[in-house]
C-alpha cells in the first residue's frame, strides 16, 4: 500500500429535556497533520448556529474546534466530513528504537523542570 483514501463522516447529536440557554464547546474532530496523513477537505456542520466559533489548537498541537452557543436550544448536532489520505509509513525494527527501561528512566518523574529535548514527550508523563 502506498496511499489510501477515506471519506468519513461522524455525527453527534445531543437533546437536552429542558432549554439550554448558553454553552461551550470544544470538538476535536480535525486529525493532526502527521508525515503519513493529511487531511485534505474537511467541514464541520453546527445546527443550531454557533454565536461564535473559532479553531485554535489544545497543548498538544492538536486542531479543536470552540464553540459558543448563546441562544435556547434544546438540540445540539455536530456533523464532521472529511476527505483523508494516509501512505504507508516503513516498518520499525524493534532493535533499532530504545529499550523501554531506558525510555521510562529517563521520564520517570523528579518533581524538576524536563529538558529541553523531553519537553514534548514530558506532557505525557504524571506523577
Amino acid at each position: 500500500m502506498t496511499k489510501r483514501r477515506y471519506r468519513i463522516r461522524h455525527e453527534t447529536s445531543y437533546q437536552y429535556a429542558a432549554d439550554v440557554v448558553h454553552s461551550h464547546h470544544l470538538l476535536h474532530l480535525v486529525p493532526r497533520p502527521a508525515s503519513y496523513q493529511q487531511c485534505l477537505e474537511h467541514d464541520i456542520d453546527i445546527t443550531p448556529e454557533t454565536h461564535r466559533r473559532s479553531n485554535e489548537f489544545d497543548a498538544f498541537g492538536n486542531p479543536l474546534v470552540r464553540l459558543e452557543l448563546a441562544t435556547p436550544h434544546r438540540e445540539l448536532t455536530v456533523v464532521s466530513t472529511m476527505e483523508i489520505e494516509v501512505h504507508a509509513r516503513p516498518a520499525v525494527l524493534a532493535e533499532t528504537t530504545t529499550p523501554w527501561e531506558k525510555v521510562r528512566d529517563q521520564f520517570a518523574f523528579r518533581g524538576a523542570w524536563p529538558s529541553r529535548d523531553q519537553l514534548d514527550a514530558a506532557r505525557f508523563r504524571h506523577e
